[in-house]
């Protein structure tokens, strides 16, 4: 199985250079890591200046306004940077783990963390010498970092939730800026979160994993158990994000191969958000997940910004892509899945595209099988919408590429009544 995972990647920051003197002082603090974690107190070093009072303005009880906390945490990493130092590191990231454990002042500390983690992957002295899974490592051990953060999800959101009014009909802008807990808005504290957490599961080692139960968590909190149409919509944009590589568009994720699959698994299973903006950003979630997984199981290979079946015994998703279409109740949301649909059956791989006749044929029969089994007006006219689309593919007047990637027939419709289905209503026959 392929690992398309961050951690594949390699992904490294490359925020400052290292030079032979901050090289050697990182070798010798490097051996703070090696002392429990109960010992990193935060420090009263006279040369950190000013630092001690920046941590004190950035808490959430100090009676300052957002605008002077944002300039105390500014000036608190950037004194952290100007002089170097892997003890007082990672005294304030426990110290910053705390407070995400009490839940206070989580935004000012993840910020600080993140800040912190970027600023020691900066200064190491090889990819082999980076600090940082090393000292996630024994915070995990110690605290348990993805239990803590989903513990602290759980929290905010249950605070947030508390304060939303249901009736009230809040634009994304006024929703972002509501502030919920601390000093922060709310699209604020949901972005510093997600963000810490794919980078303690990106680059914090092989043994800090998400696993299946705290993938359902997180869906559950977001989705099965949430009503608020804003929270859903910035979890699907995080896991649903894709990164370049090369000239391909490659669904990378911050998840293990078997989370991927437990994940399209969840994914697969859903049934409330296949409308309005939500069902788009739903979309965007299940085709990435829809490329993933099949990606690692050699069913399918990316060119650019496409994708060509090369396997569809292997194929994963198929039959709940055809659930999608035919119960997406926007017109935006059916034909972007309709469109991905075609797309699975009308550019086989090269090693089996001789065989496109007998692939169109068997999406014409699933077709035809899915509008005589269904007694809803809405699947039935997305189905036909979904042959239309079919036929416009075949003879090119779909996509300009459709004659690099196919040589499908093209096809004839008569336009049949259904019976048990009122006259507006139609079927495609091939």
């Amino acid at each position: 199985m392929k690992d398309f995972t961050l951690k594949a990647f390699n992904v490294q920051a490359t925020m400052l250079p290292a030079s032979e003197e901050k090289k050697k002082e990182a070798e010798t603090n490097a051996a703070v890591l090696d002392q429990p974690l109960e010992s990193l107190e935060l420090p009263c070093d006279p040369e950190l200046y000013f630092v001690p009072t920046f941590w004190t303005l950035v808490q959430d009880d100090t009676p300052v306004s957002q605008a002077l906390t944002e300039l105390a945490l500014v000036a608190l990493s950037e004194t952290l940077k100007a002089k170097y130092n892997e003890k007082c590191y990672a005294q304030y990231i426990v110290g910053c783990m705390r407070n995400l454990k009490t839940h206070k002042s989580v935004k000012q500390s993840l910020s600080l963390a993140r800040y912190i983690l970027l600023v020691i992957n900066a200064y190491k002295i090889s990819p082999q010498a980076s600090p940082i899974p090393k000292l996630l490592s024994k915070l995990n051990k110690a605290m348990n970092l993805v239990g803590l953060i989903l513990d602290d999800f759980s929290f905010y959101l249950g605070l947030a939730r508390a304060k939303i009014v249901p009736a009230a009909q809040l634009t994304d802008e006024e929703m972002s800026e509501q502030v919920f807990a601390g000093k922060y808005g709310h699209l604020q504290n949901l972005e510093i979160r997600f963000k810490f957490l794919e980078m303690v599961l990106s680059q914090g080692g092989e043994e800090i994993c998400i696993g299946k139960d705290g993938l359902q968590r997180l869906w559950n909190m977001f989705v099965t158990e949430s009503a608020v149409e804003f929270d859903m919509r910035q979890f699907f944009r995080w896991i649903s994000a894709e990164k370049e590589s090369g000239t391909n568009l490659l669904p990378v994720s911050v998840f293990t191969a078997e989370e991927n699959l437990a994940l399209f698994d969840i994914v697969c299973k859903a049934r409330e958000p296949l409308s309005g903006r939500l069902g788009l950003a739903y979309y965007k979630c299940f085709s990435k997940h829809f490329k993933l997984v099949n990606l690692q199981a050699g069913a399918i290979l990316v060119i650019k910004t496409k994708f060509n079946v090369k396997d569809y015994e292997k194929l994963k998703g198929l039959d709940q892509l055809w659930e999608n279409v035919g119960h997406s109740s926007s017109d935006q949301t059916r034909i972007k899945f309709s469109e991905l649909l075609v797309d699975a059956y009308m550019y086989p791989a090269e090693g089996i595209r001789e065989k496109q006749a007998t692939i169109s044929a068997a999406f014409l029969d699933r077709c035809m099988k899915e509008i005589m089994q269904s007694d809803s007006e809405q699947v039935i006219g997305n189905l036909v919408k979904l042959l239309l689309l079919f036929t416009e593919t075949a003879d090119g007047s779909k996509y300009a590429e459709a004659d690099s990637h196919s040589s499908a027939n093209k096809f004839s419709i008569t336009l049949l009544h259904k019976p048990s289905i009122s006259p507006s209503i139609i079927v495609a026959w091939w």
